[in-house]
């Protein structure tokens, strides 16, 4: 039974990786415009403060950062979502919070959050009346 559900838990966080665009490291110091003299310490120090999603991958883990966090253009993570993963404690459960960014909601008119984000929709409120109705059930 244990090995049947690590396999389960195993292809759900496949199906997450597939459904979104990921980047390393590297690239996380990239689009952040970051001189840390450490390429890992800019994206380690944005997953530890909660402020991205870091999706542990292998044994090591490496970690795999989903784009649509990242305003590239500014060099910055947007602040809805900086706000919206401290709201879903992205550092306990990344793939948890991954998949809520990837779910559809009758509060957004049948949108998922990212695609509220992508459209400009997404508001601080919004995040807020999601998570407290999944948490409340209200």
């Amino acid at each position: 039974m244990a090995t049947s559900r690590q396999a389960d838990l195993g292809i759900a966080k496949g199906l997450i990786l597939d459904s979104l665009v990921v980047v390393d490291s590297t690239e996380v110091t990239r689009i952040l415009a970051s001189t840390a003299s450490s390429i890992p310490s800019t994206a380690q120090k944005c997953r530890l403060a909660v402020d991205l999603i870091g999706l542990p991958v292998g044994a090591r883990p490496n970690y795999l950062y989903p784009v649509f966090q990242f305003d590239a253009r500014r060099h910055k993570i947007h602040d809805v979502v900086r706000h919206a993963n401290r709201r879903l404690y992205v550092d306990a459960d990344p793939y948890g919070a991954a998949s809520w960014w990837l779910t559809a909601s009758d509060m957004l008119d049948g949108n998922s959050p990212l695609e509220d984000l992508e459209s400009g929709q997404l508001t601080e409120i919004a995040v807020d009346n999601l998570i407290d109705h999944a948490r409340h059930g209200m």
